[in-house]
């Protein structure tokens, strides 16, 4: 009879051990998974949306196929994002677009455009607690095209390559939090990384006698063929079929295929959105 009890009180402090283990947790992190109940489709919470950004920030850029240095300048943002909500998941395509003529080095100027087109599924995964607010939380793949061009520009005759582009398709990642604030206001984040890639890069035209020209297609992951975008903000539904939301917005590329091309760009971007 003694050793019975003895098991019944150990299994009871364990017991307890473990619903102190896990109220600690909860507190120490102040959220929790919402059950399948709690979780919302994308359909339920927020109606189709037509939308369009517009920013501005700074950008740099190191093409190895020109020199190791640093170009740097300022540059727009424009961006035309549809969302298509479902009962079990929702569709995104956008367009992103960035061009100037003022990105420069100590010596020479450039135009350098970036142009990406993709396409996100998300799923909701549910909810968590942050700052007694529930953040409701979706997740899923995404297709993501990319393409780069750099344009010298200086004077002069004879013949110049003073171009080059990297074009990449890559299978991503897309995470998207959502966290309303009342009936009106909301905080939103989004980030997109690149898991596997395939690239294109302008082949070598020039080559030194018994150089070789190098590969131009290559597979790559993200170590050596990374993009990604990430974005937090807030917003206002100024009525039921408009929003207008302000943003940070900052974009990453790390492409290595035969000459390394890197480029970054913060922007302040605000986004106006049509709800039908």
């Amino acid at each position: 009879m003694i050793f019975v009890k003895n098991i019944v009180i150990l299994a009871n402090k364990n017991m307890i051990h473990k619903k102190l283990l896990v109220f600690i947790f909860t507190s120490l992190f102040g959220f929790h998974l919402a059950n399948g109940q709690d979780s919302i489709s994308l359909q339920e919470k927020y109606p189709r949306n037509i939308s369009f950004t517009y920013g501005i920030g700074s950008f740099s850029v190191k093409d190895y196929y020109f020199s190791e240095q640093k170009y740097a300048g300022n540059m727009p943002f424009i961006s035309l994002e549809w969302m298509q909500p479902h009962d079990r998941y929702g569709y995104r395509m956008g367009f992103d677009f960035q061009k100037s003529n003022e990105i420069e080095n100590y010596t020479m100027t450039a135009t350098v455009s970036q142009f990406s087109f993709y396409q996100d599924f998300l799923y909701t995964i549910g909810k968590f607690r942050l700052f007694k607010n529930d953040v409701y939380t979706y997740v899923g793949p995404s297709v993501d095209y990319f393409f780069y061009y750099n344009q010298q520009n200086f004077s002069g005759s004879g013949i110049y390559f003073d171009f080059s582009f990297v074009t990449m398709i890559s299978a991503a990642v897309d995470l998207y939090l959502n966290m309303p604030l009342g009936s009106r206001w909301f905080i939103e984040c989004n980030l997109r990384f690149s898991i596997l890639s395939l690239g294109l890069q302008m082949p070598e035209v020039m080559l030194d006698e018994g150089e070789e020209p190098g590969t131009t297609v290559k597979l790559l992951t993200p170590f050596n063929g990374l993009k990604t975008s990430f974005d937090i903000g807030g917003g206002f539904m100024i009525t039921k079929w408009l929003s207008f939301s302000l943003a940070y917005r900052g974009v990453f590329s790390n492409i290595i295929i035969r000459e390394r091309v890197s480029t970054a760009s913060d922007n302040l971007i605000g986004t106006i959105a049509f709800h039908f």
